[in-house]
């Protein structure tokens, strides 16, 4: 009997990892086209762009006026796709970025113009996950938050720049307990033993 328990539990399991598979990010192959997004022909129509009267597929691009690309972004049938990246006048990455039929997924990043990082966010169908983190411009740790289907979950604290901590809480089924700002936070909801008197 154990046994056929066993082999049940490995193969809801076989099936479990299939469908996890399944579910990630596909790779779509996108035309390399590149088109500047100044020219005329774009629009937006349904929630997506187009070009020459057709949903775009291939890669969207702005310039600095120094001529070096300040924007770079793939699109497939009209939604982001793939890889999205900015640059600054001085050619150092700004951010980089990644979509899936117009969804944010995967580790997003951002940079000062000096090169310190600036955030790094996590996404998954559209919805930040996992921590969160900014910084300032001297490499300090600024916000740390943690997410959960696009919601705060869990513990969450931000620092001045001098590295003092000024915000410090835990959410926890959509309820705020902790140090909000620099005043104690009390959770919007009312103590649910008086509300029952």
């Amino acid at each position: 009997m154990r046994k056929v328990f066993k082999l049940l539990y490995l193969v809801g399991l076989a099936i479990a990892c299939v469908h996890c598979q399944s579910s990630q990010v596909q790779n779509i192959k996108i035309p390399d086209a590149k088109v500047e997004a100044d020219l005329p022909g774009f629009k937006k129509k349904n929630k997506a762009l187009w070009y020459d009267g057709k949903p775009f597929s291939g890669y969207r691009f702005t310039k600095h006026p120094n001529g070096k690309t300040a924007t770079i972004t793939g699109y497939w049938q009209g939604k982001k796709e793939g890889e999205a990246k900015a640059f600054y006048a001085s050619g150092r990455p700004r951010y980089q970025k990644f979509y899936h039929k117009g969804k944010r997924v995967k580790k997003h990043y951002g940079w000062y113009s000096t090169g310190k990082k600036r955030f790094e966010r996590q996404y998954q169908d559209g919805l930040m996950v996992g921590v969160e983190k900014m910084y300032f411009r001297n490499g300090r740790l600024a916000v740390e938050r943690h997410f959960k289907n696009g919601k705060e979950q869990g513990a969450q604290k931000e620092w001045n720049q001098k590295g003092k901590i000024v915000s410090n809480y835990v959410v926890k089924k959509g309820r705020r307990y902790g140090v909000l700002g620099r005043k104690n936070c009390v959770s919007v909801y009312k103590n649910e033993k008086t509300n029952k008197n």
